[in-house]
């Protein structure tokens, strides 16, 4: 137990999305034992109760075929007949409790799980023969809750069927010796008050056993620093394998953005603080920016434009304007297609081109 202290200490971090999702495809999921009974309980009793008269007559007509018989039934050419009778008496009686009972399990089990099907317990594991491993699970406070509840659950049904039964013990005591038709409703009388006390014990411990069920699930699931930086690391890549990737792409498109800066038409500066560098051509609905850049990437691009001749206009609202309002690449907004204008017609009068 000082283990698990130890163990849930170190599981400070809540469980990601992965880990339950693998948790659940290794069959861990929240299940409560004592949540299957009582729906499987109630769904007997709800039966019960709805085709009691149609099982009254039933039961009441096996015992008086009993009790007629003479004892000639046991010889050995009688006793197929009697089984024969037996059974197609009590088919009709049970078929509807066992349906019910059956269907009523399966519901509850895919209320709680969903439909999952796992092979992992089927798997061989050497920590499941380990004896090392079995105490550690015989001294856990899983197998103590399982053991209080194994225990308050058999001192509470005692208790249950003992108040059940004290009021009718004289009638109980006369029973073998009572006609059936006192003798059924008495059986069912009793049987109901034990299966009502019954159901609302097996509700409170249901109710109580998912709560630990959860709680129990939910803290398996926690995961410490290191299991929560090594899933990211599986599933998002190592971090610095990643920021070396995204420097990498950084470096080339910032090459190809340099690049294009010979193409351009002119550059507008801040003076010294922003470059943008401008281009248009007939093909383009507009001016384009093809590169831009602040301090140093700023000077790189002011370098590239002195080397290849091209224009360097210093406009500092204009240069402002495109840094924040245009992408690489990008057509400048019409707003500024005036401004834009002018510099190239002064641009192109300074190379004796036509602006068009």
């Amino acid at each position: 137990m000082v283990a698990e202290f130890q163990e849930a200490a170190e599981k400070s971090q809540e469980p990601t999305p992965k880990r339950r999702k693998d948790a659940r495809e290794k069959g861990q999921v929240v299940r409560s034992q004592e949540l299957n009974s009582f729906v499987i309980l109630l769904a007997g009793v709800l039966i019960l109760s709805s085709m009691h008269n149609f099982m009254l007559d039933r039961i009441e007509r096996f015992f008086a075929l009993s009790f007629n018989t003479s004892t000639s039934f046991l010889e050995p050419s009688s006793i197929q007949n009697f089984a024969s009778s037996v059974f197609k008496r009590f088919v009709p009686i049970l078929a509807p409790i066992f349906i019910g009972v059956v269907a009523g399990g399966l519901l509850v089990n895919i209320g709680q799980v969903g439909f999952n099907v796992s092979s992992e317990n089927l798997k061989m594991k050497f920590d499941r023969i380990n004896p090392i491993s079995g105490f550690k699970k015989i001294f856990s406070w899983r197998s103590l809750f399982e053991m209080l509840k194994s225990i308050i659950k058999l001192g509470v049904m005692s208790f249950v069927i003992y108040t059940a039964v004290k009021p009718s013990v004289n009638s109980i005591i006369s029973l073998p010796v009572s006609n059936v038709s006192y003798l059924v409703p008495e059986l069912v009388r009793i049987g109901s008050i034990i299966a009502l006390r019954a159901l609302i014990v097996m509700a409170v411990l249901a109710v109580m056993d998912y709560g630990f069920q959860y709680w129990q699930h939910e803290k398996s699931l926690r995961m410490t620093i290191r299991e929560l930086k090594d899933e990211l690391k599986e599933t998002e890549g190592d971090p610095l394998v990643k920021e070396r990737l995204r420097s990498i792409q950084r470096d080339i498109t910032r090459k190809r953005m340099l690049e294009a800066v010979k193409k351009a038409d002119v550059v507008i500066t801040n003076p010294t603080y922003l470059a943008v560098a401008v281009q248009y051509t007939k093909e383009f609905q507009a001016p384009k920016v093809v590169a831009k850049g602040k301090k140093h990437l700023a000077e790189k691009i002011r370098k590239i434009a002195v080397q290849h001749g091209i224009p360097i206009v210093e406009n500092k609202p204009l240069a402002w304007a495109l840094y924040k309002s245009c992408k690489v690449g990008g057509f400048i907004p019409v707003e500024l297609y005036k401004a834009v204008a002018e510099i190239l017609a002064y641009v192109y009068s300074l190379k004796n081109k036509r602006f068009e």
